[in-house]
Protein backbone atom coordinates (compact mmCIF):
# COMPACT_ATOMS: atom_id res chain seq x y z
CA UNK A 1 0.00 0.00 0.00
CA UNK A 2 2.37 2.52 0.82
CA UNK A 3 4.93 1.59 -2.48
CA UNK A 4 1.68 1.90 -4.88
CA UNK A 5 0.37 5.13 -2.53
CA UNK A 6 3.88 6.83 -2.97
CA UNK A 7 3.98 5.93 -6.63
CA UNK A 8 0.99 7.13 -7.98
CA UNK A 9 1.29 10.32 -5.99
CA UNK A 10 4.88 10.79 -7.41
CA UNK A 11 3.74 9.78 -10.90
CA UNK A 12 0.73 12.36 -10.71
CA UNK A 13 2.31 15.46 -11.97
CA UNK A 14 4.73 13.85 -14.65
CA UNK A 15 1.90 12.15 -16.36
CA UNK A 16 -0.03 15.09 -16.44
CA UNK A 17 3.09 16.56 -17.89
CA UNK A 18 4.19 13.61 -20.34
CA UNK A 19 0.76 12.66 -21.62
CA UNK A 20 0.06 15.69 -23.59
CA UNK A 21 3.38 16.10 -24.69
CA UNK A 22 3.44 12.27 -26.25
CA UNK A 23 -0.27 13.28 -28.20
CA UNK A 24 1.72 15.81 -29.81
CA UNK A 25 5.09 14.83 -30.02
CA UNK A 26 4.42 10.90 -31.50
CA UNK A 27 2.44 12.12 -34.78
CA UNK A 28 4.60 15.01 -34.72
CA UNK A 29 7.43 12.59 -35.62
CA UNK A 30 5.70 10.03 -37.02
CA UNK A 31 5.57 12.36 -40.32
CA UNK A 32 9.20 13.16 -40.24
CA UNK A 33 11.74 11.37 -41.62
CA UNK A 34 13.34 9.23 -38.73
CA UNK A 35 17.05 9.63 -40.53
CA UNK A 36 16.50 13.13 -41.30
CA UNK A 37 17.73 16.28 -39.70
CA UNK A 38 14.14 17.49 -38.75
CA UNK A 39 13.50 14.31 -36.82
CA UNK A 40 16.85 14.52 -35.24
CA UNK A 41 15.77 18.21 -34.24
CA UNK A 42 12.12 18.07 -33.38
CA UNK A 43 13.65 14.92 -30.87
CA UNK A 44 16.18 17.24 -29.36
CA UNK A 45 13.52 19.68 -28.47
CA UNK A 46 10.92 17.53 -27.30
CA UNK A 47 12.85 15.29 -25.03
CA UNK A 48 14.83 18.82 -23.68
CA UNK A 49 11.54 20.57 -23.25
CA UNK A 50 10.36 17.12 -21.33
CA UNK A 51 14.11 17.10 -18.83
CA UNK A 52 13.26 21.10 -18.67
CA UNK A 53 9.89 20.35 -16.03
CA UNK A 54 10.05 16.81 -15.70
CA UNK A 55 13.61 17.07 -13.44
CA UNK A 56 12.96 19.96 -11.11
CA UNK A 57 9.69 18.58 -10.23
CA UNK A 58 10.93 15.64 -9.22
CA UNK A 59 13.66 16.93 -7.28
CA UNK A 60 11.13 19.11 -5.64
CA UNK A 61 9.02 15.97 -4.42
CA UNK A 62 11.75 14.24 -3.32
CA UNK A 63 13.20 16.72 -0.69
CA UNK A 64 9.59 17.89 0.39
CA UNK A 65 8.27 14.26 0.34
CA UNK A 66 7.07 14.66 3.86
CA UNK A 67 5.57 18.13 3.96
CA UNK A 68 3.57 16.90 0.73
CA UNK A 69 2.70 13.53 1.94
CA UNK A 70 1.33 15.22 5.42
CA UNK A 71 -0.57 17.86 3.06
CA UNK A 72 -2.02 14.85 0.29
CA UNK A 73 -2.55 11.81 2.35
CA UNK A 74 -2.38 13.12 6.56
CA UNK A 75 -0.24 11.14 9.24
CA UNK A 76 -1.25 7.60 8.87
CA UNK A 77 1.12 8.07 5.26
CA UNK A 78 4.33 9.38 7.22
CA UNK A 79 5.70 5.64 6.67
CA UNK A 80 5.72 6.22 2.18
CA UNK A 81 8.24 9.75 2.35
CA UNK A 82 11.24 7.39 2.35
CA UNK A 83 9.60 5.13 -0.44
CA UNK A 84 8.63 8.25 -2.19
CA UNK A 85 12.39 9.70 -2.54
CA UNK A 86 13.43 6.74 -3.09
CA UNK A 87 10.93 6.41 -6.83
CA UNK A 88 11.92 9.78 -7.39
CA UNK A 89 15.55 8.70 -8.27
CA UNK A 90 14.14 6.72 -10.75
CA UNK A 91 12.05 9.37 -11.65
CA UNK A 92 14.26 11.57 -12.18
CA UNK A 93 15.34 10.07 -15.33
CA UNK A 94 12.97 7.96 -16.35
CA UNK A 95 10.69 10.30 -17.96
CA UNK A 96 13.66 11.47 -20.28
CA UNK A 97 14.60 8.18 -20.92
CA UNK A 98 10.83 6.66 -21.95
CA UNK A 99 11.29 9.07 -25.41
CA UNK A 100 13.63 6.08 -26.56
CA UNK A 101 9.93 4.34 -26.99
CA UNK A 102 8.64 7.55 -28.65
CA UNK A 103 11.60 7.35 -31.08
CA UNK A 104 11.27 3.62 -31.85
CA UNK A 105 7.51 3.91 -31.81
CA UNK A 106 7.51 6.80 -34.63
CA UNK A 107 10.27 5.24 -36.77
CA UNK A 108 8.22 2.34 -37.53
CA UNK A 109 10.83 0.27 -35.66
CA UNK A 110 7.89 -2.11 -33.99
CA UNK A 111 9.97 -5.05 -33.87
CA UNK A 112 12.86 -3.30 -32.04
CA UNK A 113 10.27 -1.74 -29.49
CA UNK A 114 8.79 -5.21 -28.66
CA UNK A 115 12.35 -6.71 -28.38
CA UNK A 116 13.23 -3.54 -25.73
CA UNK A 117 10.09 -3.99 -23.96
CA UNK A 118 11.08 -7.90 -23.52
CA UNK A 119 14.28 -7.49 -22.38
CA UNK A 120 13.56 -4.21 -20.00
CA UNK A 121 10.74 -6.84 -18.46
CA UNK A 122 13.41 -9.27 -17.66
CA UNK A 123 15.87 -6.95 -16.60
CA UNK A 124 13.39 -5.40 -13.90
CA UNK A 125 12.10 -8.51 -12.87
CA UNK A 126 15.43 -9.51 -12.21
CA UNK A 127 16.53 -6.72 -10.34
CA UNK A 128 12.70 -6.89 -8.26
CA UNK A 129 13.99 -10.64 -7.11
CA UNK A 130 17.45 -9.54 -5.93
CA UNK A 131 16.20 -6.04 -4.29
CA UNK A 132 12.95 -7.82 -2.69
CA UNK A 133 15.36 -9.60 0.04
CA UNK A 134 16.06 -6.21 1.71
CA UNK A 135 12.55 -5.66 2.02
CA UNK A 136 10.48 -2.69 -0.26
CA UNK A 137 13.01 -0.04 0.07
CA UNK A 138 16.08 -2.79 -1.32
CA UNK A 139 13.43 -3.25 -4.18
CA UNK A 140 13.07 -0.19 -4.82
CA UNK A 141 16.98 0.70 -4.57
CA UNK A 142 17.39 -2.59 -7.04
CA UNK A 143 14.61 -1.02 -9.98
CA UNK A 144 16.96 2.57 -9.15
CA UNK A 145 20.26 0.66 -10.32
CA UNK A 146 18.62 -1.42 -13.54
CA UNK A 147 16.98 1.61 -14.54
CA UNK A 148 20.61 3.43 -14.55
CA UNK A 149 22.60 0.56 -15.36
CA UNK A 150 20.31 0.10 -18.52
CA UNK A 151 20.15 3.79 -19.48
CA UNK A 152 23.14 4.34 -22.17
CA UNK A 153 23.14 0.64 -23.97
CA UNK A 154 19.29 1.30 -24.45
CA UNK A 155 19.26 4.92 -25.72
CA UNK A 156 22.64 3.51 -28.01
CA UNK A 157 20.15 0.84 -29.05
CA UNK A 158 16.91 2.30 -29.73
CA UNK A 159 18.27 4.99 -31.50
CA UNK A 160 20.05 2.74 -33.80
CA UNK A 161 18.68 3.13 -37.26
CA UNK A 162 17.76 6.58 -36.89
CA UNK A 163 19.09 10.00 -37.02
CA UNK A 164 19.10 10.63 -33.15
CA UNK A 165 22.44 9.89 -31.02
CA UNK A 166 22.65 9.34 -27.74
CA UNK A 167 25.09 12.10 -27.77
CA UNK A 168 22.19 14.20 -28.77
CA UNK A 169 19.73 13.11 -25.49
CA UNK A 170 23.09 13.26 -23.26
CA UNK A 171 23.58 17.33 -24.22
CA UNK A 172 19.56 18.10 -24.08
CA UNK A 173 19.39 16.35 -20.21
CA UNK A 174 22.27 17.72 -18.98
CA UNK A 175 21.80 21.65 -17.76
CA UNK A 176 18.22 20.42 -16.75
CA UNK A 177 19.52 17.85 -14.37
CA UNK A 178 22.22 19.92 -13.09
CA UNK A 179 20.46 22.76 -12.49
CA UNK A 180 17.70 20.63 -10.75
CA UNK A 181 19.89 18.99 -8.51
CA UNK A 182 21.38 22.80 -7.54
CA UNK A 183 18.03 23.85 -7.02
CA UNK A 184 17.70 20.99 -4.99
CA UNK A 185 20.82 21.48 -2.81
CA UNK A 186 20.00 24.70 -1.66
CA UNK A 187 16.18 23.95 -1.45
CA UNK A 188 17.42 21.31 1.10
CA UNK A 189 19.29 23.23 3.36
CA UNK A 190 16.93 25.76 3.80
CA UNK A 191 14.16 22.75 4.47
CA UNK A 192 16.61 21.35 7.13
CA UNK A 193 17.09 24.34 8.96
CA UNK A 194 13.19 25.60 8.87
CA UNK A 195 11.06 24.64 12.42
CA UNK A 196 7.97 21.63 12.73
CA UNK A 197 6.02 24.11 10.72
CA UNK A 198 2.71 22.83 9.24
CA UNK A 199 3.39 21.34 5.76
CA UNK A 200 1.74 24.32 3.79
CA UNK A 201 3.85 26.47 5.31
CA UNK A 202 7.17 24.55 4.70
CA UNK A 203 6.18 24.08 1.44
CA UNK A 204 5.36 28.01 0.60
CA UNK A 205 9.03 28.46 1.41
CA UNK A 206 10.56 26.20 -0.19
CA UNK A 207 8.85 25.93 -3.43
CA UNK A 208 9.69 29.62 -4.49
CA UNK A 209 13.79 29.08 -3.41
CA UNK A 210 13.94 25.90 -5.35
CA UNK A 211 11.95 28.01 -8.18
CA UNK A 212 14.57 31.07 -7.65
CA UNK A 213 17.95 28.31 -7.76
CA UNK A 214 16.42 26.65 -10.50
CA UNK A 215 16.10 29.16 -12.68
CA UNK A 216 18.76 31.62 -11.71
CA UNK A 217 21.80 29.17 -13.86
CA UNK A 218 19.46 29.35 -17.01
CA UNK A 219 18.79 33.12 -16.85
CA UNK A 220 22.53 34.03 -15.37
CA UNK A 221 24.74 32.01 -18.07
CA UNK A 222 24.85 33.24 -21.64
CA UNK A 223 25.22 29.60 -22.96
CA UNK A 224 21.85 28.28 -21.12
CA UNK A 225 20.06 32.34 -21.37
CA UNK A 226 18.99 31.84 -24.87
CA UNK A 227 17.30 27.81 -24.27
CA UNK A 228 15.22 29.46 -21.53
CA UNK A 229 13.68 31.90 -24.23
CA UNK A 230 13.33 29.29 -26.17
CA UNK A 231 11.27 27.21 -23.78
CA UNK A 232 8.44 29.82 -23.85
CA UNK A 233 8.36 29.63 -26.97
CA UNK A 234 8.02 25.78 -27.66
CA UNK A 235 6.13 25.50 -24.42
CA UNK A 236 3.90 27.96 -26.21
CA UNK A 237 3.86 26.00 -29.76
CA UNK A 238 2.49 22.73 -27.76
CA UNK A 239 0.18 24.18 -25.74
CA UNK A 240 -1.36 25.53 -28.89
CA UNK A 241 -1.09 21.98 -30.63
CA UNK A 242 -2.93 20.32 -28.15
CA UNK A 243 -5.74 22.75 -28.10
CA UNK A 244 -6.11 22.32 -32.10
CA UNK A 245 -6.31 18.49 -31.45
CA UNK A 246 -9.20 18.41 -28.76
CA UNK A 247 -10.83 20.93 -30.80
CA UNK A 248 -10.72 17.97 -33.69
Amino acid sequence: GLYNTSYQLLMIPITQLRDPLNAVGIPAMSSLDFKGDRYRGYYKQYVFLLAFFSMPIVVFLAICAKPIILLVLGQNWIGASLIFQLLAIVAFIQPAASTRGMVLISSGQSRRYLYWGVINAVLVIIAFFIGINWDINGLIIAYAIVNYAILIPSLIFCFHNTSVRLNDFLAEVSSPAIFSLIGGAVTYLVYQQLPDWHSLLVLAICFPIFVATYLLPWIIMPVTRHRLLKVKELTQTILQSIKNRKRK
